[in-house]
């Protein structure tokens, strides 16, 4: 491998391309290396060059021109892997690392901490522990911070909150990195106490919050509705003057509107200096949750003018508060504009919304259309949310069909059991009420609260959001 003064000046101008994202400049320089052969000879500055593709977001052309190479390092791997896992391509990360291990390469600490945060993010918990072996088998778990955290971040974000204290527990070095992960593994898995028990240690061990702790520590009184505590953590905020930070900022306006203070978490919000699709959506999450329907709508009129477009857990929120407060027109219209103008895809998630509006209003008519459109018809939570409403409004034929196709896809569903039975009961068809509760206890269809939507669909979806 040639290393010259001429490579290395090359080396520093693809390096001051990627940190400026300079893609024209960078494309010219990828011209020039090309003519000169020089890719085929240097691996450092090809990895440098792959490093600039994917710090400007263009992976296409960074897969391509590693593929092209004639020899490649675990350097030029690991770059386009971390590349994936930066910009959200988990799943092609997992793949580039089964293709280098076909090469015979063996990975590195930065290879291992990029799919780890893979393997966390899409909830790939076998592969993380599979990962986790090979870790211990090349015994470099010791000699490696950075991969102690990301294995304590993987276990967290795939909710084995257990093995990821366990591990903890055994590094030889704590850092805030390694706190916050653990913490923000309790707090996104709705397991508010032990989180605040990890963050009360944290402190007690000398270690002073940064941003990230911050944010972790306030979903975590959120969920479990820890207000006093949440606002001891703004007090805190404030100190360090982190207030204005985007992610804490948002985090405080969450903590408030899951807490049931509206009204505390729009004084938050007003007082950003920059607001984003989150800041918006946790705001308008708070007043849905304490039933201002009205406001949520007004709010998003708001956002839409502000140039900030929605995203599937905002669309679901509005679409749930138009059925609840009767406002079909608008629901209608907003469900339209979902995908004509904002981008979002027509979801099962987002038809059971607009079915559940329908079904309010006994529009049955409509209900078959938006289904009749859906990606497929095959949808539990449609199903059910269509025969809740056929049960509302005493529609027997289509509540009959409902249920028939929802037995076919889970015998066991109880709740389509009991709605459906209630039908004939409303309607003197008591026999067929009685063949229903045969047929339910044939299939032994026990009452599971998982399973059973006693109301439509809207408020069962945003909560598996």
């Amino acid at each position: 491998m040639r290393n010259t003064d001429e490579d290395y000046l090359l080396f520093e101008s693809l390096k001051s391309c990627a940190k400026k994202k300079d893609l024209c400049e960078g494309i010219r320089l990828h011209s020039d290396l090309q003519e000169r052969g020089l890719l085929e000879t240097n691996l450092y500055l090809a990895s440098t060059l792959i490093h600039m593709y994917v710090r400007c977001g263009v992976l296409s052309e960074a897969k391509k021109l590693l593929e092209n190479l004639p020899i490649r390092d675990v350097v030029t791997w690991s770059t386009l892997m971390t590349g994936y896992v930066r910009l959200g391509y988990p799943q092609e990360a997992l793949f580039c690392f089964e293709k280098m291990q076909n090469d015979g390469l063996f990975p590195n600490a930065i290879t291992f901490t990029s799919i780890l945060k893979a393997c966390g993010s899409i909830g790939e918990l076998e592969k993380g522990k599979e990962m986790h072996a090979k870790i211990i088998e090349q015994g470099i778990l010791g000699e490696e911070t950075l991969i102690a955290n990301a294995i304590v971040d993987m276990y967290g974000k795939c909710g084995a909150v257990a093995k990821a204290q366990e591990v903890f527990d055994e590094l030889d070095v704590w850092t805030i990195v390694s706190w916050n992960a653990l913490i923000a593994g309790y707090a996104q898995h709705g397991l508010g106490e032990e989180a605040m028990k990890c963050y009360e240690r944290m402190l007690n061990k000398g270690f002073s919050p940064n941003a990230l702790t911050f944010a972790s520590i306030l979903k975590a009184c959120g969920c479990i509705g820890a207000i006093d505590k949440g606002k001891e953590i703004h007090a805190d905020v404030m100190k360090e003057q982190l207030q204005k930070d985007l992610l804490v900022g948002n985090a405080l306006v969450d903590m408030y509107a899951k807490c049931g203070a509206p009204t505390k978490a729009q004084q938050v919000f007003d007082e950003l200096p920059m607001r984003d699709v989150v800041s918006w959506t946790v705001l308008i999450a708070g007043y849905a949750q304490v039933g201002h329907d009205d406001i949520v709508i007004d709010l998003f009129n708001k956002m839409i003018g502000e140039s900030i477009n929605p995203d599937l857990i905002t669309c679901t929120i509005v679409l749930n508060a138009c059925s609840h407060s009767g406002q079909l027109d608008k629901g209608e219209m907003y469900f339209k504009a979902m995908y004509s103008s904002y981008g979002i895809a027509s979801t099962l998630h987002l038809c059971t919304c607009i079915v559940d509006m329908f079904g309010r209003a006994g529009q049955f008519s409509k209900i078959v259309l938006v289904i009749e459109k859906m990606p497929t018809s095959d949808y539990l939570p449609t199903l059910t949310t269509l025969l809740g409403a056929c049960h509302k409004w005493g529609n027997v034929e289509l509540g009959r069909l409902a249920f028939e196709h929802i037995v076919q896809l889970d015998e066991k569903h109880c709740s389509a059991y009991v709605l459906m039975s209630n039908i004939y009961v409303s309607v003197d068809m008591l026999e067929e009420a009685k063949t229903i509760e045969t047929l339910r206890v044939k299939n032994k269809a026990w009452e599971n609260p998982e399973c059973c939507w006693t109301d439509f669909g809207g408020e069962g979806l945003l909560h598996s959001l």
